[in-house]
């Protein structure tokens, strides 16, 4: 999966994008999105989702790792 470029383009894809998902999942990318600006990447990667996800106490995501 490519990362997603930030700039003019992803924001307004990034808007698109955010009106079809659910609130959790819009959420979720736009913690994401911020997490990336943070470390200073210029890319949305999928660790950056998996990251996220990772630290949402109430993450599928996350209680599943706890469980394994």
């Amino acid at each position: 999966m490519r990362g997603v470029v930030f700039g003019q383009v992803m924001r307004s894809g990034v808007c698109a994008l955010q009106q079809t998902l659910t609130v959790g999942a819009a959420s979720v990318l736009k913690q994401s999105l911020g997490l990336a600006q943070r470390r200073g990447h210029t890319q949305l990667t999928p660790l950056h989702v998996v990251a996220t996800l990772l630290s949402l106490r109430g993450s599928s995501l996350r209680r599943a790792c706890l469980k394994s």
